[in-house]
């Protein structure tokens, strides 16, 4: 078990220590919440407000409340893929610079060494995708700040 735990965090010290890998994965997130902040937001507010009838009043605090919840689900959606695809090129880089020549011939089993991979994996991810998570209940909080007028009556 040291020796899985050894490395997972090789692997996650050599993801967080590569800025172009982190930056790649971090820069979906980013994006998604500048462009439903700026736009997709206002999108999404309108259409869900024009799908209700006319006799249904809702406060606008529900409904941002809908709507940045609907945009946090799809954030972590998208960032759950990309993120554990960034995270999965350590074990490319591995394989492309012969690092993992030197595993092989150690005295670890390939288990534990596909364990380490997929455990630095889980950990990595977690930690980008619940970063992006905060990020989206700081929006989440200051979308309902927000009022907009709904004239259905």
């Amino acid at each position: 078990m040291r020796t899985v735990l050894a490395l997972m965090n090789r692997n996650r010290k050599l993801f967080f220590r590569d800025k172009g890998m982190l930056f790649t994965s971090m820069i979906t997130p980013v994006i998604l919440i500048v462009l439903y902040a700026t736009f997709l937001a206002n999108v999404f507010r309108d259409s869900f407000t024009s799908a209700i009838p006319d006799m249904i009043t809702i406060s606008d605090k529900l409904i941002n409340g809908t709507v940045a919840a609907q945009l946090t689900a799809s954030l972590l959606a998208v960032s759950c893929i990309t993120v554990t695809f960034c995270v999965n090129l350590t074990m490319v880089q591995d394989k492309a610079n012969g690092t993992r020549k030197d595993f092989d011939v150690s005295p670890v089993s390939k288990r534990k060494i596909y364990l380490g991979y997929f455990l630095s994996t889980v950990v990595n991810s977690l930690m980008v995708n619940g970063l992006a998570f905060i990020l989206c209940l700081g929006y989440g909080t200051t979308s309902r700040k927000r009022t907009h007028k709904i004239d259905k009556f």
